[in-house]
């Protein structure tokens, strides 16, 4: 079985790091930094460009061994400026490599042990409206600053410039856009950034545009972690429900697939998929949205099982995949992976071609490789997939599958996955042995069927794209399925639903 670290995954790990090291702060006044050396910073800079030339499954497929080895001096001319630097801050001069890499999958962690300086949370929670940064909330009481005010300008940096810089820190795959900003929506997240490029504060100033036209500045004092957690806890958690199906109007079906991971289920995937086209086929379910948004992936088998449900012809759902490498034992100890010689062959460009084995040699699960005939009881109605910058690696491989064969209409925001494949498979993550910093080197490259006739660096694009605005967040409205609801009653499946989509745009 193909097992990906998929986004959903990467996101708790980086959370989770960034808890570890919160809590290791004194609130107000850290004492004794550790301060590591430029020599051995360098070495680690050394080691991290070996393991992603060597082990990477293709670092330039979205961008040139000119801009990337670029990326690596600018960090080692930032560490040999100084007089050495935190875990913490080497993680930032790291921060430009990883995003340069181009891969969603392959993310630079900071140190466990890293100490961080002060109130590090900033003080309002926000989302990007039309790549505006616009308030959700206050977290300081009594505040009193209104929903939906935009943010101009943070400790007198517009915000404009400031979002654009950090943006450029993100990494995502290809040039998939806003996933790089709804990654920055996360508090925790965003204060890191400001943190490790020298723009967090205890006190921040904020000129706000307020809905009415007015503008005006405040000065609000940052959180810090005991503070942040107590304001940013979620109430009433529901518990989480990887697939939900319903027939939410008469005979439209609404088909919610939270995630490919198969650990997040509690009973067996394949035999939930089949008790969910049964009931679609009994109640004759004729029109059905497929809600693909937050799906952070899982495993490959988990998409093609329900892509054999979804597609009206036969299909292929990966077209290559190959390694770098016939061994990893260069990487660390403990981390390194012993690839069986049966699970892959050499190929003329010099790298090694996956084959069947890697799936069948493990656990009995079948591969992914190859073509495949849809299921006679194959849902054969109209289709609409919803999506989101959060749809991702095996989740964005199933929507650019769909979208290739023109199965249906797409609504909402562009995949943070790429439409053509994407690098993960097995991805261990790496710690650089004197900072202690971390990062996850994705090994397998996998390229879908349609790579070279339809290569592009984006994410699956939507027919009618749409985002929230702050008071549908608010008040819990999901436009994205209103209009789901509106293109599909209206429509008339002929495999070519964009025109119904262009109608009613």
């Amino acid at each position: 079985m193909l097992i990906r670290n998929h986004f959903k995954e990467l996101w708790v790990i980086y959370l989770f790091l960034l808890v570890t090291s919160l809590l290791a702060c004194q609130e107000n006044n850290i004492k004794g930094q550790n301060i590591i050396s430029s020599e051995l910073l360098l070495q680690d800079i050394d080691t991290l460009e070996s393991w992603i030339m060597k082990a990477h499954g293709d670092p330039f497929r979205f961008t040139t061994q000119e801009n990337l080895n670029l990326r690596f001096e600018e960090a080692r001319k930032k560490v040999k400026s100084g007089n050495g630097m935190t875990g913490e801050m080497f993680y930032g001069t790291l921060l430009p490599i990883s995003a340069e890499l181009r891969d969603g999958h392959s993310h630079v962690f900071p140190p466990n042990s890293d100490k961080l300086e002060g109130n590090v949370f900033f003080p309002l929670k926000f989302v990007f409206v039309d790549k505006k940064p616009r308030i959700i909330k206050s977290f300081q009481k009594g505040s009193a600053i209104p929903a939906n005010s935009e943010i101009l300008e943070i400790n007198n940096v517009p915000s404009e410039r400031l979002f654009r810089e950090l943006v450029s820190l993100v990494n995502s795959d290809g040039n998939s856009d806003m996933i790089r900003y709804r990654r920055l929506e996360n508090t925790m997240y965003f204060s890191r950034l400001l943190k490790v490029t020298g723009k967090s504060d205890e006190i921040y100033k904020i000129k706000l545009a307020h809905p009415d036209g007015t503008i005006q500045e405040y000065e609000l004092k940052a959180l810090n972690q005991k503070e942040y957690r107590r304001l940013s806890r979620t109430k009433n958690k529901r518990p989480f429900e990887p697939i939900k199906f319903e027939e939410i109007e008469d005979k439209i079906g609404y088909l919610k697939v939270k995630t490919f991971n198969g650990s997040r289920y509690k009973k067996d995937y394949n035999t939930i998929v089949d008790s969910v086209f049964i009931v679609l086929n009994k109640k004759k379910i004729t029109k059905l949205i497929l809600d693909l948004r937050g799906n952070g992936g899982g495993d490959d088998t988990k998409n093609l099982y329900l892509l054999r449900y979804l597609m009206a012809n036969r299909f292929a759902l990966q077209g290559e995949l190959t390694f770098r490498q016939n061994n990893y034992k260069f990487l660390p100890d403990g981390h390194h992976w012993d690839i069986d010689p049966r699970s892959f062959k050499a190929n003329s460009q010099g790298t090694y071609d996956v084959t069947h084995f890697l799936w069948t040699g493990v656990d009995g699960d079948i591969s992914t490789l190859g073509e495949f005939n849809p299921f006679e009881n194959r849902f054969k109605g109209e289709l609409v997939v919803l999506m989101d910058a959060f749809t991702f690696s095996a989740a964005s491989d199933c929507a650019a599958v769909l979208h290739q064969s023109k199965r249906g209409a797409f609504i909402g925001e562009e995949t943070g996955g790429s439409y053509i494949g994407n690098v993960s498979g097995y991805t261990p993550t790496l710690d650089l042995p004197n900072s202690n910093a971390k990062m996850n080197v994705s090994l397998i490259n996998i390229r879908l069927p349609f790579f070279k006739s339809d290569w592009t660096d984006r994410g699956v694009l939507p027919d009618i794209a749409i985002e929230s605005s702050v008071n549908d967040i608010i008040k819990g409205e999901d436009v994205v399925l209103k209009k789901a609801l509106q293109t599909i009653r209206n429509s008339n499946y002929n495999n070519e639903m964009v025109e119904t989509l262009n109608r009613i745009k």
